[in-house]
């Protein structure tokens, strides 16, 4: 795969294949880039800049772009999918918006699915 070039944050080059990215995180005006090889590069991009550029990423929250191929697990909440997170490669946990959980859900349904107990909690 042919590798893309993006200007860091402080306005080096930065040069890199898709293939090689974990995940985005963003924040505000700038984005994280998260590689394969433990790296983390600051971008002066937003995430919808990379989201267009990137037609096989999934964007799972406002703040996340991730990588289907490096996805390991699903959690949900039961017994309502009220919440839940992506599992990284990484071991990073990824929250997944609520109202873009069923579309995660369905584009992501080869991986494994962990249940986590969904607790109802009052301020009494």
């Amino acid at each position: 795969m042919k590798p893309n070039v993006y200007r860091s944050a402080k306005g080096a080059q930065f040069r890199t294949a898709p293939a090689k990215i974990l995940y985005l995180m963003g924040d505000i005006n700038y984005c994280r880039i998260y590689l394969n090889n433990g790296q983390t590069v600051l971008m002066s991009r937003t995430l919808k800049w990379y989201a267009a550029r990137l037609p096989g990423f999934t964007r799972i929250h406002k703040r996340a772009l991730i990588n289907p191929t490096y996805a390991r697990a699903l959690q949900l909440s039961v017994p309502v999918s009220r919440y839940g997170y992506v599992c990284m490669d990484d071991q990073a946990v990824l929250p997944i918006a609520r109202r873009r959980l069923a579309l995660i859900q369905q584009e992501l349904a080869h991986l494994p699915v962990q249940k986590l107990a969904y607790r109802l909690t009052t301020n009494r």
